[in-house]
């Protein structure tokens, strides 16, 4: 049994959030971060806080029905790590 985690070390987190309006679940949950707006709630997985990404629900990316890493893909601190 694998363990899935989203990893995002802040020391190299720049706040740019890429992640948070590219994400295919955040979009789908809230579609206005396509055009680089906020999430209005925390039923998304990646929301920044004080600057830097959280992951708030790791659990939609974990159970998704599609392969994606584009959050560690798109980061340009590399500051995200998907752990499968």
């Amino acid at each position: 049994m694998s363990t899935f985690e989203i990893k995002v070390d802040n020391s190299k987190c720049t706040g740019c959030s890429l992640c948070i309006n590219t994400c295919p679940i955040n979009l789908e949950i809230e579609p206005q971060l396509k055009y680089g707006e906020s999430p209005k709630t925390d039923k998304v997985i990646f929301r920044l806080i004080n600057g830097k990404c959280r992951v708030l629900n790791p659990q939609l990316c974990e159970n998704k029905q599609f392969k994606c890493n584009l959050c560690e893909v798109i980061c340009t601190g590399k500051a995200i790590t998907l752990i499968t």
